[in-house]
């Protein structure tokens, strides 16, 4: 995995409030054709959410998958009780330790399918110590609606199970900004 995400000055980005999201996004679509040129992005808008996508479908000779780069916008109260019948109808992981973990937590407003990702369990559980901190920024996102939020995906392959992730909630005093390794590669 390539270590670009350090470079990307997120506090710089996301200093005015609201967030300026568009240089974030510019960043993040540039980092991505850094290490996938010519990559087919697209931005999905879904309630307070959005969604930057790489979309390999009309590329009959692609071989990357497609896959979510980033998500942000602002967390929302949970639209209703999870639908486990849609939850298991996403594929599974070849991986055994993974979950179908949400980029959005559930309680934050995030919803299913192009939500969901391949994820370590020990971080979208909180059994770890990366986990714990994963799940105390999306506890903070789901006990304050309308909170600031992001998590970008990093790749180090063609496939759509992310390496890392970068994570980024707004809290009172700024912006609390980590990654976190998707388990052991």
């Amino acid at each position: 995995m390539t270590d670009r995400a350090s470079e990307i000055a997120y506090a710089t980005l996301l200093a005015d409030d609201p967030p300026g999201w568009e240089q974030v996004l510019h960043e993040w679509a540039a980092r991505y054709r850094e290490e996938v040129p010519g990559a087919n992005l697209l931005v999905v808008d879904l309630d307070s959410w959005s969604y930057l996508f790489h979309l390999s479908a009309p590329d009959p000779d692609a071989t990357i998958a497609d896959r979510v780069v980033a998500a942000w916008g602002k967390s929302a109260l949970a639209p209703a009780q999870r639908d486990r019948a849609r939850m298991r109808s996403h594929p599974r992981s070849v991986r055994a330790d993974d979950h179908k973990g949400h980029l959005i937590a559930h309680a934050s407003g995030g919803g299913y399918d192009i939500n969901l990702t391949k994820m370590d369990s020990g971080l979208n559980t909180g059994r770890t110590p990366e986990g714990k901190k994963f799940r105390a920024m999306e506890r903070h996102c789901a006990q304050h609606p309308g909170t600031p939020y992001f998590i970008r995906s990093l790749y180090d392959d063609d496939s759509d199970r992310p390496t890392a992730f970068d994570v980024g909630v707004r809290e009172s005093g700024g912006w609390w900004i980590e990654r976190f390794a998707n388990g052991e590669s």
